[in-house]
């Protein structure tokens, strides 16, 4: 069967109790809940009366209750249509070993035929728990969390077994769908399990004479802490050091990952939806997987997700932040490869802002966490706002589903991810094209984010190419960048150190486009073979930290009127271009993306209005509009209507338009939130 696909979604940590999640089902023609927990933090809390609800994720008191409930709504929601999907921490568990709370007190009920079976893993969960240095359980405080945090211990095989059975029961008696897998971010403990995992990883990476240096032994048995590094060794070993282990531990979030859900709950239910639930603030590299290399990095996986932080659901307009998902949803359709992404804002208030940016940007759209915790009053009537904000943009996209099911990005540019640099753990490997990115959205060009292993299968489709300090570039991206500038008559971007390493990080004796590029280190366009480069002067790419609130720091770029080196760059990129696809009078907050249908009778220009009412408890949008534009068409075809669809208004409009040449030339009428500009196009 073809994998599943969907774009409207909901999400919810507890099932809410203040919204009918039936209803959204139908109203918003959903094709897919994610909501509650099946995993150590239900079984461990759901008794407990003394603890919020939010905590064990499902809304009732006791487990049975719990399942009961579960078990029902699950097959409401897919007698409705969608596929239910539920969380399960692989690590996090709340509670106290020494007064026996959590799974401690829940542990001997647990273990019968009717839960989660007779055979228990250990007499004690604190036999599967991680623990510290001194050989105790490892567990820690969290403000506002309820007893200690502990996490079971992934290379331990205790607690694998401990969470079989929960997944089992998710699937042949609950009836789930599938699993958003939480709380996979835990790195190595002190433990034997976890030494084992570590040391023949440490030594296939440092010499004898390097391990004595950092742990005191080349013997596992005699080696000191695995985890750090002694003091006393030198500081490029520690950091080394310190790089193995990250990626140690993202190995083993891999292998545990596989071994309960690919293997085990794929042998339950052969096609069971599968996720984890990861970050990426800012955009930044270093996320939890980001060590892993390509051929395993989110394998498997039926969707991808990643959370951005709470600052992404907050807007500090005077700053330039407007809590866009731009840049990291480019980088996610290209690393997702066809497969449905979600972006997790924790954005509380501008529920359709949410919904209408990942439909234009290819993702799911969904609006995230809200009534989770039953009491959660901050705004009046919160919930007829909610229905009545969020249904109809989510029928809205169902109501089109045929301009975005299959589309394909229409982008004369891409900018290539350095997907190689983030996996060898070089912190700063993605400033460039952050810097860049930031241009780009706010001067309305159309362009997609390419991964630099893809770069000789995808480069192709565009006009021009743009390598933001790429260091790791193999031979064949070479050969591919010189064939494209001769044969293709291409145009490429070039910054920072591009191409001076091999894939593997080998140095090169000399650039690859020494021959086109002198140093002169200034912006400046120089013929090569048939095409051409644009070499950008060296920054600076690093965003500035500024305060925006008491406690709050957040990287942002200049404001494009003050943003001295924005205008540099763009400058240099209309001449290498010479006329974009898209110019426009819209705002800099009005972003724009463009999609070509999968019949290819059709180009959607998706225009997002982010201007609201900054930080109430509502969403306040200030309209935008109207604005021109010129849009170029793709060879041999002629537009014969232009019809324009706002989620705020039922009916459609056609909009006028003239033709000049391939170009059509029209106006946007005011922009709410969201509105697509559909260009019906004839073959000439």
């Amino acid at each position: 069967m073809p994998p599943f696909t969907f774009q409207r979604c909901t999400v919810h940590w507890c099932p809410p109790q203040r919204l009918d999640l039936v209803e959204h089902v139908r109203e918003g023609r959903l094709q897919m809940v994610q909501a509650g927990n099946f995993g150590p933090m239900f079984y461990g809390l759901a008794d407990d009366p003394t603890v919020e609800r939010w905590f064990p994720g499902q809304p009732l008191q006791g487990i049975e209750a719990n399942l009961d409930y579960a078990r029902d709504l699950i097959s409401r929601v897919q007698a409705e249509g969608a596929r239910y999907v539920g969380t399960l921490s692989m690590s996090w568990n709340y509670g106290d070993h020494e007064t026996g709370k959590g799974l401690w007190e829940a542990w001997d009920k647990l273990w019968t035929p009717e839960l989660l079976g007779p055979q228990r893993p250990c007499e004690d969960p604190s036999q599967a728990m991680q623990v510290d240095a001194a050989g105790d359980i490892r567990n820690w405080p969290i403000e506002g969390r309820p007893y200690r945090t502990y996490s079971g211990c992934m290379a331990n095989p205790l607690w694998r077994a401990t969470l079989q059975p929960m997944i089992r029961k998710a699937i042949e008696d609950l009836g789930v769908d599938g699993f958003n897998v939480h709380h996979g971010f835990e790195s190595l403990c002190r433990c034997e399990h976890c030494r084992s995992w570590l040391w023949p990883r440490l030594q296939a990476n440092f010499s004898s004479a390097e391990l004595i240096a950092a742990f005191a032994a080349d013997s596992r048995a005699e080696a000191g802490d695995l985890l750090v590094a002694r003091p006393e060794s030198p500081a490029d070993l520690r950091a080394r050091v310190a790089t193995e282990v990250e990626r140690a531990s993202a190995e083993l979030r891999k292998a545990t990952f596989d071994a309960l859900f690919v293997d085990y709950g794929r042998s339950l239910k052969p096609d069971l939806l599968l996720a984890q639930w990861y970050h990426k603030y800012d955009f930044k590299p270093r996320d939890e997987r980001s060590l892993l290399p390509a051929e395993s990095w989110a394998r498997d996986e039926s969707y991808l997700w990643y959370s951005q932080g709470a600052h992404k659901g907050v807007t500090y307009f005077d700053h330039g932040w407007l809590a866009d998902m731009g840049l990291p949803a480019r980088f996610m359709y290209a690393a997702a490869d066809g497969r449905p992404f979600i972006i997790n804002k924790y954005d509380w208030s501008r529920w359709r802002l949410s919904i209408a940016e990942m439909a234009a940007h290819g993702g799911s759209g969904l609006a995230v966490h809200w009534a989770a915790h039953g009491e959660d009053d901050r705004v009046v009537g919160a919930e007829d706002r909610y229905r009545t904000r969020v249904y109809p943009y989510q029928r809205f996209l169902a109501e089109h589903d045929d301009l975005f099911a299959g589309a394909q990005p229409y982008a004369e540019l891409a900018i290539v991810y350095p997907r190689r640099a983030e996996v060898a753990a070089e912190s700063g490997c993605t400033d460039a094209l952050r810097r860049i990115g930031t241009m780009l959205e706010n001067e309305h060009f159309l362009f997609d984010i390419i991964l630099d292993e893809q770069l000789v299968d995808r480069g192709d489709r565009y006009d021009a190419l743009v390598l933001a300090d790429v260091q790791r570039l193999s031979p064949a991206e070479v050969a591919f960048l010189r064939w494209w500038l001769g044969e293709r008559k291409g145009k490429v971007v070039l910054t920072g150190a591009t191409g001076a390493l091999r894939e593997d990080g080998r140095p090169r004796q000399e650039s690859p486009f020494a021959d086109w590029i002198e140093p002169s280190g200034q912006t400046r366009i120089v013929p090569a073979d048939r095409g051409q480069i644009l070499t950008l002067v060296d920054g600076p790419w690093a965003p500035d930290r500024v305060t925006v609130a008491p406690g709050v720091d957040i990287d942002v770029f200049p404001l494009p009127s003050t943003d001295d080196l924005g205008q540099q760059l763009l400058s240099g990129f209309d001449e290498l271009l010479g006329m974009r696809w898209l110019v426009t009078d819209a705002p800099w907050f009005v972003r724009v993306r463009a999609w070509r249908t999968q019949d290819r009778t059709r180009i959607c220009l998706h225009w997002l209005n982010y201007r609201q009412v900054e930080n109430v408890s509502d969403e306040v949008p200030l309209e935008q509009g109207p604005f021109t534009a010129r849009l170029r068409l793709p060879a041999a075809a002629r537009a014969e209507r232009l019809q324009w669809l706002d989620p705020e208004n039922a009916a459609s409009v056609d909009l006028g338009f003239h033709r000049d040449g391939g170009e059509i030339h029209f106006t946007v009428p005011r922009l709410i939130i969201y509105g697509i500009a559909v260009i019906h196009l004839q073959e000439l």
